[in-house]
């Protein structure tokens, strides 16, 4: 296992030399964007302004003389219980959420914050509670030389750390004196409960602003046993903070890593990508246009309760000396704000993760944190069902007209096969020879809807039924990638209709060898999307029902063609594949956008294909720059990355 100042120091693996032609390129994220760059996530990433513990980015601070010496750690071994360790206080400190550590002496609680303080270049305020005075944590008055009346005020830690933004560590939490205990409390009370300033009485009631980056750790072992002299905490105490709940011993298999990492032994770290918290998002507006949301929250209720209960009955945490306590509002804030924060696209996994943190990790036996797993297992977002007959919507315009018959059967499937699966918007030969436009399927009774096409064959040119608002979009794409006016207004642009689930290997391995500039303006359409409108790309964001897909780690290096063979083969019977039509809602749509694609990955439409200024075939993309979309798009023989993913729109 490398040292802490190897891993630390380490230098991430870059994506290697890229082709410099659109889309062989695959940009690295801006700084804003918190987002591993390796192929595999980093424990401990080092970023210019922040650092990522199991994927919580959080930003560094400005520095000062109580920033611990990194130096002091450059020995020690980091076990899965010290990433998973840093990780959970990182998510407080991301959050702006008081916590509590408990756990036995000699474990590394003290330690841990010093590093990350160290890491995180942020000032680190250390008090022992049960050791100094409240004068020491609060402050005096003091006599100062040069001052007009001979005596002024001196900040303690615990104001120093409150006006100058650093990260407070009360130590010995439980373990504190009485009177310091009651000098501190409406301090304390206050920063716990979110308040923008404290008031300092003995200071002629000065009002100190909190600073922004400030932060406050509190670290305890468990009262009772050989920490008999610790009290109990009460619920009003206890409820003010997260819990983060440690073992009275490090269990073995952390201290032989320890051991075994000192000697300079391999011991490999199986922290799973499962438990990291990547970077995410959604707002409280869009959480709250979630259909059915409501039911997701009747369950939390009942979850809560339940938790509650068993407490109280001994079946739950009946072993700890320091009782788990609860406070409905106070755990429900702490869950809202995780899920706003790590949201990447799926509620359920979100919820999950957030009730793991704020209920199992206060207890502390396995079997504790088993049943209340349990319990989370079953609180499950379902989108609500109506029972009223339901089609997809219709389509507010035509299929594209073909220009022949031929053209026509290469779209056409017989119904009365009993073996093909239709898309929307598909034609489709009806029994008796007539055309018609598959919609849905009917709830009611699982038959087939359609809507009539108004003719077998048309005289009209299908990239003038096509072009329909793309060609001014394209025209703007082409010249944010660089193309002159005059170029551009030379542009014939060729749209095609081409189900990309038909679409042979051979020819994907064609098609990526296929280059002309001269034909620049040709792209391709998913026929299948022809049906969806705006208003359905909307809807289907507000229920949830565009899916990011990310691909397995094989994929990372494979070209994109090889990509999209697999795409088909695994995701077209199921899903609609979105392209162009898509790509250009979203860039004009951002505040519509669903929050799953905001995450700074690179998301692709593999529903179409567009020639590129360079004159190759490419998949558009999108990814998130902070306050709005970058448009892209990657050659089908550039490779695949691991912050690419695919973008699905469920049937």
């Amino acid at each position: 296992m490398p040292s802490f100042e190897q891993q630390f120091n380490m230098t991430p693996p870059q994506e290697g030399d890229q082709k410099k032609k659109r889309g062989a390129k695959i940009v690295p994220p801006p700084d804003n964007l918190e987002l591993p760059i390796d192929d595999k996530l980093q424990p401990l990433e080092n970023q210019e302004e922040s650092v990522s513990f199991l994927g919580v980015n959080v930003p560094k601070g400005g520095g000062g003389e109580r920033v611990p010496n990194l130096d002091r750690f450059s020995k020690d071994v980091l076990t899965d219980f010290d990433y998973r360790l840093m990780r959970d206080i990182a998510v407080a400190l991301k959050l702006n959420q008081g916590v509590l550590i408990e756990g036995g002496s000699g474990i590394g609680k003290s330690r841990t914050i010093d590093r990350m303080c160290a890491l995180l270049n942020r000032e680190s305020y250390y008090a022992n509670c049960h050791d100094f005075d409240a004068d020491v944590l609060i402050g005096k008055m003091t006599t100062v030389e040069g001052t007009q009346s001979g005596f002024g005020w001196r900040d303690g830690l615990v104001v120093s750390a409150v006006r100058n933004g650093g990260v407070l560590f009360l130590d010995e939490y439980n373990f504190m004196k009485g009177e310091t205990r009651a000098a501190l409390h409406e301090i304390i009370d206050a920063i716990l409960q979110g308040k923008d300033e404290i008031t300092l009485v003995d200071n002629h009631g000065e009002r100190v602003p909190v600073h922004p980056d400030f932060r406050i750790i509190a670290a305890q072992n468990p009262p009772g046993g050989k920490h008999g002299d610790r009290e109990v905490l009460d619920p009003a105490q206890y409820t003010r903070f997260s819990h983060i709940k440690l073992p009275e011993d490090l269990p073995r298999e952390v201290k032989r890593a320890r051991a075994l990492g000192f000697l300079g032994k391999d011991n490999e770290i199986t922290v799973g990508q499962d438990e990291y918290l990547l970077p995410g998002g959604i707002s409280l507006e869009m959480l709250k246009e979630v259909p059915g949301i409501e039911n997701l929250f009747d369950k939390y209720i009942e979850f809560t309760e339940a938790i509650e209960a068993m407490v109280e009955k001994g079946e739950l945490g009946a072993n700890q000396s320091q009782p788990p306590y609860f406070s409905f509002q106070r755990d429900y804030d702490r869950v809202i704000s995780f899920v706003l924060t790590f949201y990447r696209g799926d509620l359920n996994e979100t919820f999950h993760k957030a009730l793991n943190y704020y209920f199992a990790k206060r207890l502390e036996s396995s079997s504790d944190r088993a049943r209340v797993e349990d319990l989370i297992a079953l609180i499950k977002y379902e989108p609500p069902q109506d029972s009223r007959r339901q089609t997809l919507p219709e389509p507010e315009v035509e299929p594209a007209e073909l220009e022949s018959e031929k053209e026509i059967d290469y779209l056409i499937k017989s119904l009365d096969t009993g073996k093909e699966k239709f898309a929307p918007g598909q034609l489709v030969k009806r029994p008796g020879g007539e055309i018609s436009v598959f919609v849905g399927v009917s709830k009611e009774d699982g038959l087939p809807v359609f809507k009539p096409y108004k003719s077998k064959t048309s005289s009209g040119k299908i990239e003038e039924k096509m072009a329909m608002g793309q060609e001014d979009f394209l025209k703007d794409t082409f010249k944010i990638w660089g193309v002159s006016d005059e170029t551009i207004s030379e542009v014939k642009f060729k749209p095609e209709l081409k189900d990309p689930k038909k679409v042979k290997p051979k020819e994907w391995g064609k098609m990526k060898d296929d280059i002309d500039t001269d034909k620049l303006g040709e792209y391709t359409l998913n026929p299948e999307m022809t049906s969806l409108t705006e208003a359905d790309f909307e809807r289907l964001a507000k229920e949830g029902k565009v899916r990011v897909e990310t691909l397995p780690d094989k994929f990372n290096g494979k070209p994109l063609y090889e990509v999209a063979q697999y795409i088909m083969k695994t995701y077209g019977a199921k899903y609609h594949i979105p392209g162009i039509e898509y790509w250009q809602w979203l860039l004009a749509n951002p505040d519509k956008s669903p929050a799953g694609l905001m995450d700074g990955n690179y998301h692709f439409f593999f529903g179409s294909t567009l020639r590129d200024p360079d004159g190759h075939w490419c998949v558009p993309s999108v990814d998130w720059r902070g306050s709005g979309w970058f448009r892209d798009a990657g050659w089908l023989d550039s490779g695949w990355g691991s912050s690419c993913r695919v973008v699905l729109l469920e049937r």
